[in-house]
């Protein structure tokens, strides 16, 4: 219900941008979502509504949720969820990493001044692609 509510509150938003705002409305949103609620349920009969609650209640079963901004199922094993740690977290410019790494290796190769310089950009080549 506080979806219906938002909803109506994001259209008053784009009918008029200077609509006011006030600190206190989520609060205001969540009691005209429990209005809305209340409505809904003296309209409906009551075998309807434990119908609908109690269908409601199956589809919570798929431990599926959000969890801050990230979704999560419940779906996959260890495998998959070490597969797109990887994908999300080390998720790599390929293009510019290895323009990095070859620029690093040409400069070490021909552009060391002492053996400290060239290891240091040798050792960076490989490091170009972890960091």
């Amino acid at each position: 219900f506080l979806n219906q509510v938002a909803m109506e509150r994001n259209s008053q938003l784009l009918v008029d941008p200077n609509t006011p705002s006030t600190p206190l409305m989520r609060l205001k949103m969540q009691e005209d979502a429990k209005q809305l609620k209340e409505e809904m349920i003296n309209q409906m009969p009551a075998d309807v509504w434990e119908k609908c609650k109690k269908y409601a209640d199956k589809e919570d079963d798929n431990k599926e949720e959000w969890k801050g901004q990230r979704y999560r199922s419940g779906k996959g094993g260890l495998t998959s969820q070490w597969k797109q740690t990887i994908q999300t977290n080390f998720n790599v410019d390929w293009i510019e990493t290895i323009r990095t790494c070859v620029l690093l290796l040409l400069f070490g190769y021909f552009g060391g001044q002492n053996s400290f310089s060239k290891q240091l950009m040798y050792w960076g080549a490989p490091l170009s692609i972890l960091i």
